[in-house]
């Protein structure tokens, strides 16, 4: 994803309680990896997932001679810097963020040829990351390294088809070519937004998502695009 949008990521755009990958419905086919991020939202290719990454990971053969490597390299990717001031990065052992190996990205995606997508488009490795803040509103941002430009389009191009539906609207996203914008509302009063891009080899998604008495849905589509950036730049500077 993005973090792809993922069945646990549509689930949670629709509901909105989520947004968009990650923090928002804990899980493809039941709630019981929500944990305490269930009644918020976001993350593309999402980013909590109903499995924890493995802490050991045998590189694996992609393609040719591209192998799956240790994904905690692209934490350096995903910094405080990427948020406001008031949001709190979330323990990644409650949240299932952090380091996105195979299999978590295959449990991220939730479809049944979840793997044999990912491997045939060169999946590598993924981190993501939630933030909290005290006014409820919370930030998923999620990167996906692949071993080629076309696989990650690829992959991005499915991501986005998944995440789409007839709960969800597209936004405009400016400043980051090519960029994918994606809007839910809930019946509880609560807004989220998802970017998605892909910036050379890698998928980006940047998802926000807070209550509307706290901010209004524009400002949740602002708060994701500006994430999205974020991570946009910090590829850029240090891949």
């Amino acid at each position: 994803m993005i973090l792809p949008m993922s069945a646990r990521t549509r689930a949670a755009v629709a509901s909105v309680a989520l947004l968009a990958v990650a923090a928002c419905s804990g899980g493809h086919s039941s709630s019981s990896g929500a944990t305490t991020t269930s009644s918020t939202t976001t993350s593309v290719v999402a980013a909590t997932s109903s499995s924890s990454p493995s802490s050991t990971s045998t590189p694996t053969t992609v393609s040719g001679t591209c192998t799956q490597a240790d994904p905690k390299v692209l934490a350096t990717l995903v910094p405080q810097r990427l948020v406001p001031t008031g949001f709190v990065m979330q323990p990644e052992a409650t949240n299932q963020t952090g380091p996105t190996d195979f299999t978590k990205a295959v449990s991220d995606d939730g479809e049944p040829d979840a793997s044999a997508v990912l491997k045939a488009d060169g999946f590598r490795r993924g981190y993501q990351r939630l933030w909290a803040h005290a006014d409820h509103r919370k930030v998923i941002a999620v990167v996906y390294e692949f071993c080629s430009l076309s696989g990650a389009k690829a992959y991005a191009t499915r991501a986005e088809r998944l995440g789409t539906s007839g709960t969800t609207s597209p936004f405009t996203v400016t400043g980051i070519p090519g960029a994918v914008g994606i809007t839910a509302h809930d019946n509880a009063g609560s807004s989220t937004a998802l970017v998605q891009a892909t910036p050379g080899r890698y998928v980006i998604v940047a998802s926000a998502s807070g209550p509307t008495t706290v901010a209004t849905q524009a400002q949740i589509e602002q708060l994701a695009t500006s994430v999205a950036k974020g991570l946009v730049a910090e590829l850029t500077a240090n891949v």
